[in-house]
């Protein structure tokens, strides 16, 4: 065999620390590597379940908002049909107070087809003391503020 000089042998030694060197940096970027992935992958799993929380957390608010936008539309139509309501009422009214004046007015322009049917079977007398009883109860003062 041949005799390997010290020179040969310190290069061996010194080429054999820098595998081992590059052995030991490599297992430690190895090791930093699986600890990044690690940590990436746990980020990863709280990002799907916050991603997830936040799904949710839509849905609920959609059907929140279709719900109370439901409720709006409600309303409107209510106010509308309520509206439209009192427009009709008032009309009514309205026509009621005319209908009521101009039977007013009939019944001050003719007598009741009651005294007429009475008149003719009642002497002048009678006849007189319910008309004058009549016009005394349709224009009696009002006593209804006491």
């Amino acid at each position: 065999m041949a005799a390997i000089t010290e020179q040969e042998l310190d290069s061996l030694l010194s080429s054999f620390d820098q595998i081992y060197e590059d052995f030991k940096s490599g297992v430690s970027e190895i090791q930093f590597l699986r600890l990044s992935c690690n940590a990436a992958t746990k980020e990863r799993e709280a990002l799907e379940v916050i991603c997830n929380s936040l799904k949710q957390e839509n849905e609920q608010l959609k059907i929140f908002y279709t719900d109370s936008l439901k409720h709006l539309v409600d309303q409107f139509e209510w106010r509308t049909q309520r509206q439209s309501l009192k427009e009709e009422l008032k009309k009514v009214n309205e026509e009621h107070i005319d209908k009521e004046a101009r039977r007013k007015k009939k019944r001050e322009r003719d007598p009741p087809q009651e005294l007429q049917l009475l008149s003719n079977f009642l002497p002048f007398g009678v006849q007189q003391y319910w008309k004058l009883q009549l016009l005394w109860i349709k224009h009696k003062p009002r006593w209804d503020f006491l």
